[in-house]
């Protein structure tokens, strides 16, 4: 293993994990008031519509975002030079501008036969803004998922930051002022734009990329893009099973019933954010740490956000329902069915980014490929055979068994790879089942006493605080916490 000079290995652990993670919870933070706010102004039908549109995007947005963000990662990571560094960003540079902008100009030109295909023509504009959400989107993934890879995670919280504020500030301004999908949009775009060329003025300044973008080397150019592709694969597929409920729910039924489904998803979604944190750190240290130092940081990280993603889905199922129609409104009336009928997916939505990312920084994108498209097959097939007969719960399912699949099958990799195991993962989430199971019937005692959602809030609160009490009381735990926080 080749050894990281000391200057280019960028911060410790804990320094881009509590980075990261500040990143993410601010996101939530952001995010989660910006969706709710939205979910409440746009409604059902237009919370549809922007559902749909930013499915689409998604489809579009994985492959040429996450396969050259990926692989460019991987090789920054590896490398021991500054300048070598800097080519390689680059290269991968050159390559996304090109990727995004291709898939904008297609996405302007599609823009009115996807809307007729939905048989909706209040799409169309909606999804020709989306071409510039794509682009400056790309571009801010790129930037953050560089100072990742240099371990520098700190600056990707700056624009990250930014990102957040500037779309709240002006998305929530202009649908206030009876803007709609287009005005949530537009505030999206400037949103990615500004903070995608703040970031990169940063990357910049530290390693100098102008004096390389406008010649960088065929041999990086074809190194990063191979692997890129690979990844593009992977993240197309994933991309799919992600994003094919929404879309297959709205061919189905219709725009408002893509809302009534999206609207509890997104607020289940970030409860994934710490994971994606830990995913974060733990991605570039793969390929500078021993085998050994990989697998316990990886044991003991996972194991954290396990006993996390234990206690969320247990909310999820007893109430989680309540909470997300207090939240949501009265107009999203299927919204509680689809919030329980999604707790498996919360439970293992922890470990898929933290497996996934340590995976592609090891060069394991090919070998994630058929469980990838797999999930996303499964997830299909779920969909087609259960929307039409059971309506939106049906695309829960077929969420849940996908996300079984894919972590299944990246276990699997993991196994080869570093010696993760399914026996350590039934290991690690043991200690943590019986609290779980606790405050899974102290929180239905209260539900089947209570319709008010109020009292459900706080007894969740109540509950979760002892959960933690008697968790951090654990051997096991006790031998967790200091470790993942180690500088090296």
């Amino acid at each position: 293993m080749t050894r990281t000079p000391r200057s280019l290995a960028g911060r410790g652990f804990a320094h881009n994990a509590g980075s990261a993670f500040g990143l993410q919870i601010f996101s939530v933070v952001v995010t989660g008031v910006v969706t709710l706010a939205l979910i409440r102004l746009l409604g059902p039908l237009d919370f549809g519509r922007y559902a749909i549109t930013l499915a689409i995007g998604g489809i579009v947005l994985m492959p040429i975002d996450a396969g050259l963000t990926g692989s460019t990662g991987r090789y920054v990571a590896q490398e021991t030079k500054r300048a070598r560094m800097a080519q390689m960003l680059a290269s991968g540079l050159v390559l996304k501008l090109v990727a995004g902008l291709v898939a904008a100009v297609a996405l302007v030109v599609a823009a009115p036969f996807i809307a007729r295909a939905y048989g909706d023509g209040h799409l169309a504009w909606p999804i020709r803004l989306l071409a510039g959400v794509v682009f400056g989107q790309s571009l801010l993934g790129f930037v953050i998922g560089s100072f990742s890879a240099v371990r520098i995670a700190s600056r990707g919280l700056v624009v990250g930051a930014l990102e957040s504020v500037a779309e709240a500030a002006i998305a929530l301004g202009l649908v206030l002022g009876g803007a709609g999908v287009v005005g949530a949009l537009v505030g999206r775009l400037a949103a990615f734009i500004a903070a995608a060329l703040v970031g990169l003025v940063l990357l910049d300044r530290r390693f100098r990329l102008r004096r390389r973008v406008s010649r960088p080397t065929r041999s990086t150019i074809r190194l990063v893009g191979r692997y890129g592709v690979t990844l593009a694969f992977v993240d197309a597929a994933w991309a799919l099973f992600v994003q094919i409920d929404v879309l297959l729910i709205a061919a189905f039924l219709d725009s408002r019933h893509a809302g009534f489904f999206q609207a509890p998803a997104r607020v289940l979604t970030l409860v994934s954010y710490p994971a994606l944190a830990v995913a974060t750190a733990i991605g570039p240290r793969i390929n500078i740490d021993s085998s050994a130092t990989s697998l316990a940081r990886f044991r003991r990280s996972l194991q954290l956000l396990l006993a996390f993603q234990l206690l969320c889905a247990v909310i999820v199922v007893t109430a989680g329902a309540s909470i997300v129609q207090l939240v949501a409104g009265a107009n999203y009336s299927d919204a509680p069915l689809v919030t329980r009928a999604l707790a498996p997916w919360v439970l293992l939505s922890g470990v898929a980014p933290v497996a996934s990312q340590a995976l592609d920084y090891m060069g394991a994108g090919r070998e994630r490929l058929p469980f990838a498209v797999a999930a996303a097959l499964v997830n299909t097939i779920i969909d087609i055979a259960l929307i039409p007969t059971i309506g939106i719960v049906g695309a829960a399912i077929g969420t849940d068994i996908g996300i079984a699949v894919f972590v299944g099958g990246t276990l699997l990799v993991c196994r080869r790879r570093f010696g993760y195991t399914f026996e350590h993962l039934f290991t690690d989430i043991r200690p943590f089942v019986l609290p779980a199971a606790f405050v899974a019937v102290g929180l239905t005692a209260v539900d089947i006493a209570t319709d008010a959602a109020a009292v459900l809030a706080i007894a969740v609160v109540f509950a979760a605080i002892l959960y933690v009490a008697f968790i951090v009381r654990l051997r096991t735990f006790r031998g967790l916490v200091p470790r993942p926080a180690d500088r090296s």
